[in-house]
């Protein structure tokens, strides 16, 4: 199948996914190979052939291989299947496995591309992943991104160089241009135009390497043939850009504030001849820093709440597309659909054939279902995965839905679906998901694969990861995939460890906008860490292998978050009963949980917090810097802001010593202040308010620590792993909650109030029930009034008499969402309540959407 036959629609795109010019020869891939397998110098030749058209063909025989290609995009492509799936090779962001027995089997592939664009990169991915990284690590991600197949990459480090040669040409004085640029683990809220100057002033040495490195990037880019998506000008300007700059006709669109109070970047209007002229120096600056003219531009305008009220928005569109066809004409705008943007009246102003949107699919247990996906009126679009939000750390992903990515061949947008990719926020997680993605790039885009064939991908995974075939650990994969990898209605994320949540006798998530239900049996997660064991029990030699410890380390950490919830809600149920005893014990386990997935984590160099903080200092030259970049990436991980507010968290990491400082410091808090109310050294009313006051002070505070951390592993990931089963199984096995599923509540008589965030089951209008289900206690539970809150605003309700109990009684409530919010604040939804004849009462709320 010809892919220009598929999209007859976008004929004028077709110089622009073909690839970037042609290469005369093929040295840049001949370096590749010597970069991720040296071994196999001068047994792989390289060759153009213009009829290969969208296709590569790969012939091994006698030692040597043949890689062929229509186009220089598709040779690195062809390699990375040549590798995986001839040599039976592995590489992720979680360790790689690329030794091969020689001489090389015979092998003989013909593959037809059945994507034209293979995207990758959120905004926020260059922040919570790559922030820190420099040339090293951009070669390495480049390479294995290429191997990969990817075609269009979006580019952020760079940036700080191109706003500062573009504001000291309009004149904008040089402090506030320092003000305005944040830290690079900032930098993607500051180019979706969320906030300014976050974790800054960067030093003018980080400003000039950030440029260097961002001119790296590209260059290696374009040398294996993928598109670099370079940042456009869509009109953002420092908020008081206008006090500095008098031109002709300019108008601004200030954009107020973003989540917590975060100033904006202000809007100039596209529509005005000084935006063309600013745009002019923009672009001029972006091919000085870069050293090209870009043909693909990123960009997004109004991003989340940003205030569009009084713009033409058609026309504010179609000036920022013709201000990039100045710069590179027949370049294409590249916009982000996340949220309500881009709206049908934005798209309408663009010319179909320049632009593309990535749309994010976040819902991945309906996230390839033809029937969902929105229309983009014309445009040509991108589906990507959007499985993590953070960068933070737990088993997640739907690997059923990349096995039926041919169900996007049911939307009435297929004629326009360019391509797939990968666009979560953050990586480094879950190399099996990602792994099945990369895979999907090179099958029929109308397949899906049977339940079987997935089965038979997992085992096939699994001897390619760990060097050899292992029943056990296949076993193990399948129950995961059928488990926590099989996500349910509205878990837009993986269910995350309350080990890393400020601590509440009640948490259920560790940041704001997560999920907080359960949606798989934990123990179907410790039935595959015993699995794994198992495997290198049978095999000591998978010990040897980066990846299988990684995998350990990943499952049997999940098994240690998963008993958190039940341990927790036993150590509140023991203090409320004044049970000093059974209190003691429980809150023991619980920051026993959190030392030891420190000391599980601590024996693999990925899950130390030293390998963050070795990069982050490496990317200053001074000890200025050096200390600056290692406190914005501590604070990335904890507060994000700096600040108390709701991002506090949302980046969490379960990394060996920021477990131990950070979260066990907390937690130890908040028990350490229980444990006084029950020995009458502090008033029960005051406890948490205690707590509180002594988190605002540790938290800000921690970042800026001088505590040394190492990428060094230590112990042994083997014995840490077994005697942790040996230890945890046991305490699961005790908590009588250890397998309940729901929203789990608990009476405080003292308030009247239940409270829940809703906001994971949102994401759509329409009608919700929320359902109360008591499950424990002496008293059963009676219900006044229900509302739901956006934020602080209520927005809906139901209010009538409600019973739970033994019995229960018009114990649901109806609300109805007709509007769905634009910005991020949570949905909170609030019962009024009082027990019936006690306060000792429990158990949980369903809330879920009925139409």
């Amino acid at each position: 199948m010809i892919i220009s036959n598929i999209f007859p629609c976008v004929a004028c795109l077709s110089v622009l996914v073909g690839s970037v010019a042609m290469a005369q020869d093929c040295t840049d891939q001949q370096l590749l190979v010597q970069r991720v397998v040296p071994f196999l110098k001068g047994r792989i030749e390289f060759s153009l052939n213009p009829a290969l058209t969208k296709r590569f063909m790969v012939d091994a025989e006698n030692g040597n291989v043949k890689i062929s290609a229509g186009e220089t995009k598709n040779l690195a492509p062809a390699l990375g299947y040549y590798l995986r799936h001839g040599c039976g090779s592995h590489w992720s962001w979680n360790g790689n496995r690329m030794e091969m027995k020689l001489p090389l089997s015979k092998f003989h592939a013909e593959i037809q591309a059945p994507w034209a664009w293979r995207y990758a990169y959120n905004y926020c991915t260059l922040s919570y992943t790559c922030a820190f990284w420099g040339t090293r690590e951009w070669e390495q991600e480049i390479d294995r991104m290429a191997l990969n197949g990817m075609t269009h990459m979006l580019v952020q480090a760079g940036l700080e160089k191109v706003w500062q040669l573009t504001l000291r040409e309009l004149g904008y004085p040089e402090d506030r241009i320092r003000a305005f640029i944040p830290n690079p683990a900032s930098a993607a809220w500051w180019n979706m135009g969320n906030l300014e100057g976050l974790g800054g002033p960067l030093s003018q040495g980080e400003i000039d390497r950030e440029g260097e490195l961002g001119r790296f990037i590209v260059q290696r880019m374009v040398s294996l043939g993928i598109q670099p998506v370079l940042q456009g000008f869509v009109g953002l300007l420092p908020h008081d850009f206008d006090k500095y700059y008098k031109g002709t006709d300019a108008r601004y669109f200030p954009q107020g504030k973003w989540v917590s109070g975060f100033q904006r970047p202000t809007v100039i209007d596209p529509t005005t001849k000084d935006y063309t002229r600013i745009a002019e120096v923009w672009y001029r600056n972006l091919e000085r820093v870069y050293g090209l003219k870009a043909k693909a531009f990123g960009g997004d305008l109004f991003h989340e709440g940003g205030n569009s009220k009084g713009v033409d928005l058609a026309s504010v569109a179609g000036a920022v597309q013709n201000s990039m066809q100045k710069a590179s004409p027949g370049s294409v705008w590249v916009l982000q659909h996340w949220g309500s943007n881009p709206s049908p009246t934005l798209l309408s102003g663009l010319d179909d054939d320049k632009a593309v949107v990535v749309s994010l699919a976040n819902r991945l247990e309906t996230a390839t279902d033809g029937s969902t996906i929105r229309s983009f009126c014309g445009k040509s679009w991108v589906w990507c995965e959007l499985s993590n939000f953070g960068g933070k750390h737990a088993l997640y992903g739907s690997l059923k839905a990349l096995a039926h990515l041919g169900d996007l061949q049911k939307s009435p947008e297929k004629e326009r679906l360019l391509g797939v990719g990968t666009i979560s926020e953050g990586l480094e997680t879950n190399p099996i998901f990602y792994d099945l993605l990369f895979d999907r790039f090179w099958t029929d885009r109308q397949k899906n694969m049977s339940d079987e064939e997935l089965k038979l991908w997992i085992a096939a995974y699994v001897q390619r990861r760990y060097g050899a075939a292992s029943e056990d650990a296949s076993q193990a994969w399948n129950i995961l995939e059928r488990s926590v990898y099989t996500p349910v209605s509205g878990q837009t994320d993986c269910l995350e460890s309350i080990l890393c949540a400020r601590p509440g006798r009640h948490v259920d998530r560790a940041s704001s906008w997560a999920s907080g239900r359960p949606y798989y049996q934990p123990k179907e997660v410790q039935e595959a860490a015993l699995l794994m064991l198992k495997a290198g029990e049978s095999n000591s030699a998978l010990w040897g292998q980066e990846t299988f410890r990684y995998d350990v380390v990943d499952v049997v950490r999940q098994f240690l978050a998963d008993i958190a919830r039940p341990l927790l809600a036993a150590a509140m149920d023991a203090w409320e009963k004044k049970d000093e005893a059974a209190f003691n014990q429980y809150a023991g386990d619980f920051l026993g949980l959190i030392a030891a997935t420190d000391e599980l984590c601590g024996t693999h160099p990925m899950w130390r917090l030293g390998r963050a903080c070795e990069m982050a200092r490496a990317k200053g030259k001074t000890p200025e810097e050096k200390k600056g970049m290692e406190i914005a990436c501590k604070r990335l991980y904890t507060t994000w802001s700096g600040k108390i507010d709701a991002l506090n968290d949302y980046a969490h990491r379960q990394l060996q010593g920021l477990l131990k400082d950070y979260y066990l410091t907390r937690w130890n808090i908040f028990f350490t202040a229980h444990r006084d109310a029950l020995a009458g050294k502090l008033p029960e009313q005051d406890v948490m308010s205690t707590v509180a006051r002594q988190l605002n002070e540790f938290e800000p505070a921690w970042a800026a620590n001088d505590t040394p951390y190492s990428s060094k592993p230590e112990g042994d990931t083997k014995s840490v792993a077994y005697d942790i089963m040996n230890r945890f199984m046991p305490v699961a096995a005790s908590v009588s909650s250890w397998n309940q599923i729901g929203r789990q509540w608990k009476l405080d008589p003292q308030t009247g109030v239940l409270e829940f965030n809703v906001s994971d089951s949102i994401q759509e209008l329409g009608t919700y029930a929320a359902t109360f289900v008591w499950r424990n206690g002496n008293n059963a539970l009676s219900i006044s009034k229900v509302c739901l809150f956006e934020g602080d605003k209520p927005v809906s309700g139901d209010v009538h008499a409600g019973y739970t109990g033994v019995k229960n009684e018009a114990n649901t409530y109806i609300i109805r969402i007709d509007k769905l919010r634009t910005n991020l604040d949570v949905y909170k939804l609030k019962a009024e309540v009082e027990g019936v004849g006690g306060g000792d009462s429990s158990g949980v709320l369903l809330f879920r959407k009925i139409k």
